[in-house]
């Protein structure tokens, strides 16, 4: 499981104010497409766990936007690759349509 540090946590805040909400989501969702992970939005899934969990320790609303944000950038990644069939469904940890 992830865990994150102190410094990570202040460096992302600086990251939320410097860009802003849109701004830093636009950024989050370029740079985990460019990643060369197999599976992005699992990824951004388990770091916006974490970043609810500091959130959740320290009160911050930076920490809570963070982490919307991440989770946010994980569902439209992953079904951009349910479109494109580069992934498998995955009832678990993520909404999918019924009844279409």
């Amino acid at each position: 499981m992830l865990k994150l540090s102190e410094e990570v946590c202040v460096r992302w805040a600086l990251k939320l104010r410097q860009f802003g909400e849109e701004q830093l989501y636009q950024k989050i969702l370029l740079e985990s497409l460019a990643s060369s992970s197999t599976k992005p939005e699992l990824d951004l899934l388990d770091l916006s766990e974490e970043f609810f969990k500091v959130f959740r320790r320290s009160g911050e609303d930076c920490f809570f936007i963070i982490a919307k944000l991440l989770r946010r950038a994980a569902h439209v990644i992953y079904r951009q690759r349910l479109k494109t069939q580069q992934t498998s469904v995955n009832h678990k940890r993520f909404l999918n349509y019924v009844g279409r």
